[in-house]
């Protein structure tokens, strides 16, 4: 196995090479991207007036491109960096980390190569090999079909777009078929997902029974041959509407939230220590996404016949510990619709664009007596639009826990000078009863202040 992969990667470079050699185009340089300083203020009334400045944070973007239009290397990458003085309650990091993907971060810092790859076209196939993000999908906001990157849920569901998942090593071919596409994917390593531990600001916060909950940070499978993940995607228009199978075998995108034991602690309560552990799943779903002007409706399903889940107990006071993981399948699905509202036919003066999207998600196991995961029976509807020639734009998003009775409101508001800078005003509410993933952040109501350069 590890000859053929050897072989494989050394394929992809000679080819890579011999191409940069040849005659051809001028290579060219490109760089865009944007720096901003963001700020959270809590809206928590039960604490002191020092304590409500969550994060003063430093980030840039960097979009990197040199080559031809045939070869050429990306680099996407984040920066980041914190006030010490303020954010005690914000770290990126425990102590300093450097992830599989090459990312690196500590409780101050973190740089983040999310996509940073070689890509190769040739006139039947594209080939990629590096750090990538694979936009299986398409819905706009949970995507069962996304077997391969992992959830940065450090801010919960509250980061920028093209923050809230990690790229991972792999290498993929994307086939060009008539007006069809095939892509395959080769991942030799796990990334895991990131989520906040400790006490900071978006950790989770769960009792259970009369214990606290104490997460640690997730460990990621070995790098061995039988942890390997592939993946597989047809693509196509049929009778007006893009449609896609895929089918995936490797480690699970979502780690098993495991109760493994207590911990006592001097001056704490006796809490309980869950660890995310993985294992490996297979999956196959479909998408399709067809336009009925105004409307555009997205349907997204996938069924895993082989996945485990952690079995679930009433947490008394002889609690036993660990929890087992049990098998389990699971069907994910994922139905919504986009409403390109005819403001113009309302309000004449009205330049801009007005989208309602809707949209519903949920996990359905065929053992009951498992945990479910964090996000599940979700309902989520958001309106945006923009005015006076797009340089107001505004957008409130509204989500529900509709099983376990929680919900979030956000609210956003921005100017675009058109030069470059972006201030932008949001705030956000949540609220949740105790067992809603929505509970576990119900303190964190805050107003968000961005300003933003792009280059």
């Amino acid at each position: 196995m590890k000859r053929r992969i050897f072989l494989y990667i050394t394929l992809i470079l000679i080819i890579t090479i011999h191409a940069a050699g040849e005659e051809g185009p001028e290579r060219s340089f490109e760089i865009r991207g944007y720096i901003e300083n963001n700020n959270i203020v809590s809206t928590y009334t039960e604490q002191n007036l020092p304590d409500i400045f969550k994060k003063n944070e430093l980030h840039s973007k960097f979009d990197i491109r040199y080559g031809t239009e045939e070869l050429y290397g990306v680099i996407i990458s984040h920066q980041y960096a914190l006030s010490s003085a303020l954010n005690e309650d914000y770290p990126y990091s425990d102590s300093l980390k450097v992830s599989r993907n090459g990312k690196i971060s500590d409780k101050n810092y973190e740089l983040n190569f999310n996509e940073a790859y070689i890509n190769a076209t040739f006139p039947i196939v594209r080939i990629r090999a590096g750090n990538q993000i694979y936009g299986w999908g398409t819905a706009d906001v949970f995507n069962p079909t996304s077997y391969f990157n992992p959830m940065d849920l450090r801010e919960f569901i509250f980061k920028n777009e093209d923050e809230r998942v990690s790229g991972i090593p792999s290498i993929s071919a994307m086939w060009f078929i008539g007006d069809y596409t095939l892509e395959t994917v080769f991942a030799p390593v796990q990334v895991t997902s990131e989520i906040q531990t400790g006490s900071g600001f978006w950790a989770i916060k769960e009792k259970k029974g009369p214990f606290p909950v104490v997460v640690e940070n997730p460990e990621a499978l070995a790098s061995a041959p039988e942890n390997y993940g592939y993946g597989i995607r047809f693509s196509g228009t049929f009778f007006g509407t893009d449609a896609s199978a895929s089918a995936y075998y490797g480690p699970d995108r979502e780690p098993l939230m495991r109760p493994i034991r207590t911990l006592i602690e001097p001056d704490k309560p006796v809490s309980i220590l869950v660890e995310p552990e993985y294992r490996m799943t297979a999956a196959a779903g479909f998408d399709i996404s067809a336009n009925f002007d105004p409307f555009v409706f997205q349907a997204e399903v996938s069924y895993s016949p082989y996945r485990y889940g952690v079995s679930d107990q009433p947490y008394s006071a002889d609690v036993s510990l660990p929890f087992e993981i049990v098998e389990n399948k699971t069907l994910t699905y994922t139905i919504g619709a986009n409403y390109f509202i005819p403001m113009k036919k309302l309000f004449e003066w009205h330049t801009g664009t007005a989208v309602l999207t809707a949209e519903w998600m949920q996990v359905i196991n065929s053992n009951d007596k498992v945990m479910d995961p964090l996000l599940t029976d979700i309902i989520s509807t958001r309106f945006e639009d923009t005015f006076f020639e797009d340089r107001l734009k505004f957008s409130i998003t509204a989500m529900g826990d509709i099983k376990n009775n929680g919900m979030s409101i956000f609210s956003k508001t921005g100017w675009d000078f058109q030069n470059g800078f972006f201030l932008e005003l949001a705030y956000i509410y949540i609220k949740g009863d105790d067992g809603s993933v929505f509970g576990y952040y119900d303190d964190n109501d805050h107003v968000n202040v961005r300003c933003r350069y792009e280059f």
